[in-house]
Formats: structure tokens, sequence, C-alpha cells
């Protein structure tokens, strides 16, 4: 019935890494067009049908979750699927566990006392990938529980995409299935959290489907940026082919990857969860290449994965790990109804009364905002770090109209850009910057230190002023901390930093 599906492309285009977006798009995307194509045919090619196994139900090419895509998941039999159990007491030989009631859960060291945690891969992957094995090593390392990896890699083999998309479904109820074998040897369903990479997070979605029919829902799903080919076309699937809400008493998504498949997104844009984080906007992550691939195994990752063409979509189990190993350094994201481009100028850095904003990751489930979040990351790890908006403002005079040169503000041991060399700067003119720097619990203090440089530009052909004046300068803290330093036409010599004390105190001169 399968006729092996093959989008072979060698082509990655890789542009400088950067904020910027890739240029230079092709108007018409041929390989979208391929794969739908692919499903036009696997639909009129397979005869119509349906599969039932034990504990698992019914599949059928006509109706479900999945039957838009025209086949049936692959046999359980064939899939091989295996549940991995890790406990403190064998953290490195995993123990196999059946979602059938054969007795492999009471002969293993499950502890229905303890939390369970369920780790899904995604495509091209197993249950040993290094994201797996890095997030069941923190969680073990911080307290006892109970750890499930699943392994259905011959399910979500590279260059099998459709099928893959088609299996996430009959993986999803062996999750289910598994898990109300635990409750019934007393794990509590609240204490059960499920995490899911990319097609494993839409497993985990089924799984929480699953255990509704079974009258249980789990505690937690998390999402690690959700595949989104063939699982958010929410104007023609329904919510039905996807993680959302209600699959879970709490469910917390991280987006990475949302751009325009074209552009190497295959991360679910949609709002999907009960809080959604949207780290750098979400598209584009800091640090990765910017690319254009042109084929869903280097999208997606297979055997050999191109890393720079996944490393936007990489970043949410990245990030995710990192939240469980430095729970000091939070991952602060903020409501901002005007998105991200309002949240880096400023304008939705608070938390209000607590419900504006959220710690994405591992604590996300301790923090009571909901609805889209949005945060700036650091470019190289550690990624989490201390948010700050700075706002530069030069002085007016006649003595201070224009220059070119840059002007560089050196604070909590990080040295930023607030305007690029080069660039003209005219008198009363305000700039301002989004950075992450190191994470420093020091800023939490009624003072800031800083130094502050003036650059002239100095090429021959357009050179600054040897003396430019600022009137204030603002740092501004995801802690909340709002720092000011206001002195009207205070003097900067060209490369002279110099040292200037901020204070908590707003400023209260027109400057």
């Amino acid at each position: 019935m399968w006729v092996g599906f093959s989008l072979l492309v060698s082509l990655a285009v890789l542009l400088p890494t950067g904020h910027g977006k890739p240029t230079n798009v092709p108007e018409q995307p041929e390989e979208l067009k391929l794969l739908y194509a692919e499903v036009a045919k696997i639909k009129a090619e397979t005869p119509k049908g349906y599969a039932c196994y034990e504990n698992l139900g019914c599949f059928d090419t006509e109706h479900g979750a999945m039957s838009h895509l025209g086949t049936l998941p692959t046999s359980p039999s064939r899939l091989d699927a295996k549940l991995l159990l890790y406990t403190r007491n064998n953290r490195d030989e995993p123990q196999v566990v059946s979602y059938l009631d054969d007795g492999s859960l009471d002969a293993s060291n499950f502890d229905a006392s303890l939390p369970v945690k369920i780790l899904t891969h995604g495509f091209g992957e197993s249950g040993s990938h290094y994201w797996i094995e890095g997030v069941k090593n923190a969680y073990l390392d911080r307290e006892p529980m109970n750890i499930i990896a699943v392994d259905w890699q011959l399910g979500a083999e590279g260059l099998n995409y459709i099928r893959a998309a088609v299996n996430t479904e009959i993986v999803g109820r062996m999750i289910g299935s598994l898990v109300n074998l635990m409750v019934a040897r007393g794990t509590n369903p609240s204490n059960v959290h499920l995490l899911g990479f990319s097609l494993g997070a839409q497993a985990s979605g089924f799984a929480g489907e699953w255990l509704k029919y079974l009258n249980l829902k789990v505690g937690r799903i998390t999402g690690l940026d959700p595949a989104s080919p063939f699982f958010t076309d929410l104007s023609s699937y329904g919510d039905q082919t996807h993680l959302d809400q209600s699959d879970a008493d709490f469910v917390d998504v991280i987006h990475s990857n949302a751009a325009s498949l074209l552009l190497g997104g295959v991360g679910a844009k949609e709002p999907l969860g009960h809080v959604d984080y949207y780290p750098n906007g979400g598209e584009h992550q800091r640090g990765c290449p910017n690319v254009i691939v042109s084929t869903i195994s280097g999208l997606f990752g297979s055997n050999g994965e191109d890393e720079d063409a996944i490393c936007n979509h990489r970043r949410a189990h990245i990030y995710f790990e990192e939240s469980i190993r430095h729970p000091e350094c939070p991952y602060t994201g903020f409501a901002c109804p005007g998105g991200y481009d309002d949240f880096t100028a400023g304008k939705c850095f608070s938390c209000g009364d607590g419900t504006k904003c959220g710690h994405m990751g591992d604590a996300a489930i301790d923090s009571s905002a909901r609805g889209s979040l949005f945060l700036s990351t650091s470019p190289t790890p550690q990624y989490c770090g201390t948010q700050n908006y700075i706002e530069y403002r030069s002085a007016g005079g006649l003595d201070n109209l224009v220059t070119f040169g840059s002007i560089e503000v050196e604070a909590m041991g990080q040295r930023i850009t607030v305007v690029e060399q080069g660039s003209m700067m005219i008198a009363a003119q305000t700039n301002t910057v989004f950075e992450t720097t190191p994470f420093n619990s020091e800023v939490n203090t009624d003072k800031l230190h800083v130094k502050i440089t003036y650059n002239r530009s100095s090429d021959g052909i357009i050179n600054g002023g040897g003396t430019w004046r600022m009137d204030h300068l603002k740092v501004f803290t995801d802690s909340g901390n709002n720092y000011y330093f206001c002195q009207r036409r205070l003097p900067l010599q060209s490369g002279v930093p110099v040292e200037i004390e901020l204070t908590t105190t707003p400023c209260s001169c027109p400057c």
C-alpha cells in the first residue's frame, strides 16, 4: 500500500548568522506542492480500510484525526515501539515495559508513588537521542522519578515524513494505554507529565486525547516546538489533529521554529496550549544560521541531519533542559498584544500583577500567566540570561547637531552596542536596543554602574566629531528593576569610556 515517500534535495542555502530573516526566497513553494501532491496520490491509490489493535482501538482511512493523509498507521508489530523505563535504580540501563497488561510494569522498578515523565522523540530520532538522554538525566539528578523514553524509531524514519505523521496517533495511544496501566497501579494522573519534541509533541497530544476516551487526564503536557505540516492547518483539519489545551490539565508549548517551511520552519505558529512561549519571536533563534532548505528530511532531521537546518527547531528542547538544570535563571516571558516587535521595543516589559509573565520551561506550571508570552535569549549557551531594554538619548544643541559613530554600553559584564559603528546620530535622537546578558542576580540592587563609550567614525570618507553629548541612559531589566541616568549634555569624548551610576529614580528633567 505504501509507496516510499522521498523528497531528496541536496541544496541548502546558508545565510549569515544573525537576527535577520533569509532573503531571495523562492516565490513558488514547490516542495510544499510536492508534499501535498504525494498525499493526494496516496489517498487515490490506497484502498479504503481500517485496522484494530489490542488496547489501541481502531483506525481507518476515512475518519479520525489523521485520515486526511489517506493511509493507516504502521501496525504495532512492525512499528516495534519500545517503552523504556529509567529510574534512579537503573538510570543507564532501561527496562522495557509494555502498554499491554503483560506483567512487565509490575516486574520493573516502576514506583507508583513517584512522578512520571514520558519523553517522546521526533522525526528521524530514537529513544536514546541526546535530547532525551539530557532531559532524563537532568530530572534524575534533581529527584527520584519514573521516566519513560518512547522509542518509535522505525515509525519515525527519515525520508518518510507522511508515514511518520500518521504514526503519531498510534504512538500516542500506546503512551495513553501505558499511563492507564500506571494509574491502575496507584499513580496519580496529576503527577504524569508528557513531553514531546516535534512529531513527539503531537504524539503526546494524541496520548492525552486517548486518555480522555479512557476517562483520564494527565497533569501536564509540554510541546517542544510541535510539528506543523499536516497538523496545524486549523481551517482544514480542526483541533482534532494536534496538541491542544484540552489534552491535559496544563499544556505549555515552546515555539522556536515557526517560520515558513521554505525558510526552514517546521514548528507550529498557532497558540496550542494554556500558555505558549515564543523565544526570540518563535521563528528564528539567536545564534542559529538563517537557512533555506528544500527537503523535509533536512528540516526535521534524519540520519546525518543537517544541524544548521534544524538549529532553530532543536532550541526548544535545549531551552527546556537548561531550565531544569539552571532553575536559578528563569526564562521570563511577557504578555504583549502587539507581538515580539512591540516586546523588543520595550512596550510590554512588565509583569504587572504577576499574570502578565511566566517562566518558560520546567517552571512554566508554577506561573499564573496564560496566553502567548514573548522573551529574548542569549545567542550562545547558557541561553538563559537577564533581558535588558536600553534607551539612549543624544543631547540637542547647535554644537551637537550630527555625528557618525557608535555608542557602546558595558553593563553587567557584557559590552552592548546601542548604536552601530558608522551610524548617523542627530541631535535629540533616541536609540534603543534589547539585549540578553549573562544572568546576574546583582541587578536586583538600587544602583547599576555602567561604562558608556562613544567611538567616532574615522574611515576617511565620513568622519564623526571628536565629542558627542548625551542626555540620558535608561536600563530596564526583566527582574522589574528600572535604572536611570539623567544629566543633560554629558560630554563623551571619542574612545574614552565614561563611568556613570544609574539609580532607580526616574528622570525629572526634560531629558
